[in-house]
């Protein structure tokens, strides 16, 4: 219920702003509440407001019309550390109708691509610390020293080297 009203509010919000024409108060909005850009009704207009603040694409068309060289504007795009969007070959077409060149649709998809590796590579070493500290904090079970029979400490004893073996060779075939 209360996402439903976060979401009917945004919609609200969008469309007051639409309707008066007021994109730059749009803009605001869309910067103070990132997550109400998958609420503008128009997907072109949506595009617009991809990227990090004060360099969405939006931006980089108003750059373009003063005549900002590409090879700056990507420069700028590649070092900003924020996520564009992996854009879909329609986007593209819609981009380059917006005369954004593919060196700066390539490296808004070049900095989306190393972000997102780069947080896999964080979520895969959170996931592996995770197991590690869950493995260090599990209590090791006492050995039983309550076999008395010759044959149970027999067997206790080749399950300890069968044990070392198996270590050993998984040792061995990892590292």
């Amino acid at each position: 219920m209360k996402e439903q009203a976060m979401i009917l509010e945004y919609q609200e919000t969008i469309a007051s702003y639409i309707k008066k024409e007021d994109y730059s108060g749009l803009k605001t909005y869309v910067n103070q509440t990132p997550r109400a850009s998958r609420y503008i009704p128009d997907y072109k207009l949506r595009l617009l407001f991809i990227g990090p603040e004060k360099f969405q694409v939006g931006d980089i068309i108003n750059y373009k019309k003063k005549n900002m060289s590409d090879m700056l504007l990507a420069a700028k795009i590649r070092s900003s550390k924020t996520p564009y969007k992996q854009f879909s070959m329609e986007e593209i077409v819609m981009l380059q109708d917006y005369n954004i060149s593919d060196t700066l649709i390539a490296a808004m998809l070049e900095v989306t691509t190393e972000i997102e590796k780069e947080m896999a590579r964080d979520e895969k070493q959170r996931k592996y610390l995770e197991s590690q500290r869950t493995f260090a904090q599990m209590e090791p079970q006492p050995y039983s020293q309550s076999a008395t029979s010759p044959g149970a400490t027999l067997a206790s004893e080749l399950g300890q080297e069968v044990g070392k073996q198996v270590i050993k060779g998984i040792l061995d075939s990892i590292f």
